[in-house]
């Protein structure tokens, strides 16, 4: 692809057609440089700045346009795996265990951790102190 290239003070600009460039090469050309004068409190001309504020034109020149941005892709929580239909969490606390399957943690039977929970619990004996 081909583009041409309007340099101004060490910026370049790219245009699509001959007409756009050299209008705005002709525009520029017409500016004045400038500096602040504090004194004066105004702008004044000057000539510190007109070898670089004059603007070239470069015609045809190669032009790559910049590469198409991917959107990111908000990044995935970290899903436990769902604990399997019936199963319990085991003594040790750290997983749950299936119907006829051992802890993978521990290796504790199902029947271990299902009886806990499933026993009823004894009433500690409360006596009266008379």
């Amino acid at each position: 692809m081909k583009k041409h290239i309007v340099s101004i003070s060490g910026c370049h600009f790219a245009a699509d057609s001959v007409t756009a460039a050299t209008a705005a090469v002709a525009a520029i050309a017409k500016l004045t440089p400038v500096e602040y004068d504090y004194d004066a409190g105004c702008y004044t001309p000057t000539e510190k700045f007109a070898s670089l504020h004059s603007p070239k034109l470069e015609m045809n020149q190669p032009f790559r346009p910049a590469a198409k941005t991917k959107p990111e892709k908000p990044a995935k929580a970290l899903a436990l795996p769902a604990p399997k239909r019936g199963s319990i969490l085991c003594l040790c606390e750290h997983s749950y265990v299936a119907p006829r399957q051992s802890c993978p943690h521990c290796g504790r039977a199902f029947a271990e951790s299902h009886a806990r929970t499933h026993e009823p619990t004894k009433q500690p004996d409360l006596k009266l102190l008379s």
